[in-house]
This record gives structure tokens, sequence and C-alpha cells, in this order.
């Protein structure tokens, strides 16, 4: 009689989706992951989270390495705690220019004026150093009565914008007035270089197409292909222990849809055709380029000249060469030809009476000629 044959165990029933399973899972996970760390990396930007480190950042900026990729400590409005200084967020913010210069970042969920709040914030503490250190920056997503020039109504809808407030600090002598009146010209050209620099050119358009249609509008518009997608308003808070304190502040159109715009002659980054970058990247690289301007600005005693900030607008100002219409604050209205900018920054008309006058105020818009030429 033969041995008896040993019957086998059987083997466990196995889904034939199972391995297919697994490997949607892990990639699903993956994804979960991902959105993790973009919304972390988002929100702590915003929010306050100490050293974050994302594992997938947005995007690295070249200059910086990982360790500098630290998202700072965000102050929240009221909160008493001593300014961020830190070499990672001098680094990420200053591009490393200016080595222990104290930063201040205050979030709010949602603001009436950014410039109004951090106003407010200075007029509160006496405007002391201490409270107010250079360059605080004051950002929300949501800004619910914006003011431009004018009076004109900034509205910026939860999410789809930027709007940040910077506070400069000046000596009080004899080169103040002459920076002071380049501030919102040099924030222009900061927050062009910084859409530039974030913002791929649109299908069909040459590098060298795709920066010329980001232009500067005098004295404090950034326009794309003519139309406005930036407004950059300044302002004088008062002068404190041989200090002079004013607010830059900034407002950009970047994810907005048409039926969402302020005016019909405005645009957004994404209507533009632009890759819109997140707001928590363009106001690191807005910052970098605006500093390396004041301080250029600081060293040549606010000779625009010197500082290359004079050649620089006058190479992407869209109003001179150009007839235009300038409503001056006294009401007149000056018809002519905008034949250049001056050393302080002020535009010269060339009028239709044959007289050259400089204008350091008002409002200018472009006449297009009759026959539409």
């Amino acid at each position: 009689m033969g041995a008896r044959r040993r019957r086998a165990r059987p083997r466990p029933r196995v889904h034939p989706g199972s391995r297919a399973q697994h490997r949607a899972r892990a990639l699903h996970r993956g994804r979960r992951l991902r959105a993790r760390d973009r919304r972390a990396l988002a929100e702590a930007s915003l929010e306050g989270a100490r050293d974050h480190r994302p594992r997938h950042p947005l995007r690295r900026r070249p200059r910086l390495g990982r360790d500098d990729l630290r998202v700072p400590v965000v102050h929240r409005l009221g909160d008493r705690g001593r300014p961020v200084s830190t070499p990672a967020i001098t680094q990420l913010l200053l591009g490393g220019r200016a080595a222990g210069t104290e930063l201040r970042l205050i979030s709010v969920p949602e603001a009436t004026s950014t410039n109004d709040v951090l106003a407010d914030i200075w007029e509160r503490t006496g405007g002391e150093a201490s409270q107010n250190p250079a360059l605080s920056t004051l950002v929300t997503y949501a800004q619910t009565a914006g003011v431009g020039r004018h009076g004109r109504e900034w509205i910026s809808p939860r999410g789809k914008c930027l709007a940040a407030s910077t506070l400069v600090r000046l000596a009080d002598d004899e080169a103040a007035p002459r920076i002071l009146g380049w501030l919102p010209l040099i924030a222009g050209l900061a927050l062009r270089s910084a859409i530039l620099e974030l913002s791929p050119p649109a299908p069909g358009f040459r590098p060298d197409e795709h920066s010329g249609r980001v232009e500067i509008k005098w004295p404090n518009d950034v326009q794309i292909d003519g139309r406005k997608v930036a407004g950059i308003l300044g302002r004088v808070l008062g002068t404190r222990d041989g200090e002079l304190s004013c607010v830059v502040g900034t407002g950009v159109n970047i994810t907005l849809q048409a039926e969402e715009l302020p005016t019909p002659h405005a645009t957004s980054l994404a209507l533009a055709g632009m890759l819109p970058p997140h707001p928590a990247e363009l106001l690191p690289a807005y910052l970098s380029e605006f500093v390396a301007r004041l301080e250029a600005l600081r060293e040549t005693r606010g000779d625009a000249i010197a500082s290359g900030a004079h050649g620089e607008l006058s190479d992407v100002c869209s109003t001179l060469r150009a007839r235009v219409a300038a409503t001056l604050p006294s009401g007149e209205i000056l018809h002519g030809f905008a034949t250049e900018l001056t050393p302080e920054g002020h535009l010269v008309i060339r009028g239709d009476d044959g007289e050259t006058r400089s204008v350091a105020a008002g409002d200018v818009e472009r006449v297009r000629p009759e026959n539409g030429a």
C-alpha cells in the first residue's frame, strides 16, 4: 500500500486586481502628500508655521539652497512677539543683500486696506523703530476696501490677488525727498521683474516679446499689453527720532476672471496668458527686487541716474514717447507728448502750446490718434 498523498494547504484567495489596486493606492497617496505639502507651504507663508520644510516646494529660486526654504514665523496682527531676524528669512526675502536685517511679516486673513492697517499699527505704537522695524510687511489674500490713486476702489477677492504693504524708514535728511519720490516707481520696477521671473512666456511669445508685454505706466501702474495688472500707492506716515516713515502698498491681480475685474481696462496674470505664480512665491520675489533698488538709491543718496533706476524706468515706461492727457491735482488737464523723465522721477510733457512742463503727480492717460494709427 502506497504512501498517502498529503493534501496541500489551500492558498488564500487573492483578488485579481489587488496588485493594481495597491499601485493605484500608492499613487493616490503620493498625490495626497504632494497636495498636503503644497497647502502647507501656502498656509505656512501666511499662517505662521515655524521652520516648515515642504518636501515638494512649489518652485525653488536658483540662488537659494534647501535650508533657505524655511518659512519664517509670521506675526499675526496684535502679536507682541519679536520681529523675525534669521539668516534663512533674510536670504529668502532679501537675497542675502542685508544679512541680519530685522524683518516682520504680519498676516491678516482679510483687511480693508493693507496700507491703512499698517499705518494704524505705526500710529498706535507711536512709530517706534523697535515696534515698527524697517521693511515690516503686511500681507493679505483678501482686501475689501483698498484705495488706489484719487480714492478709486481696489478690491482683492479672496485667494485671487496679492495685497501687501511695506514700511520704509529713511533718514530724515536732504536725500529723503529724492528717495521718497522714487519709491512707487522702484516698487513698480520690482514687481515687473518679479512677474517676469516667475511667469513663463505665454504660448506663441518669444522671451524678448514676453518682457516687452510688461510695462510701467507712469507713475504707479504695472501693465500687460496696455492693461493694468497691478497698482502701487505710497503714503507718508511721519517723522520720529530722525527717521521718515512711509508705506508702499501694492495690489496684484493674479487669477481674476474677466467678470471679476475692477475696471474694463484691467487684466490679471491668468487672463494675460501667463502662468500665474502663487502669492507666497510672488511676495518674496517682489520684496527682494524692491530692496535691491531701495539700497541702490540709499547708496547714491537718492541719485536715480547713478543707481540705475532712471535708465531702467525710461526703457520700460509705456507713457514715454506717447500723446497723453494729464489731469493735474489742480484739476487742469494738460494735453501733449510725454518726452522724458526728470532725475526726480517727474514726467516731462511738451504741451500742444509748445510749452514744456514737469509733472510731479497726476492721472496720465495715453490718447490714441483719431484715425486709429
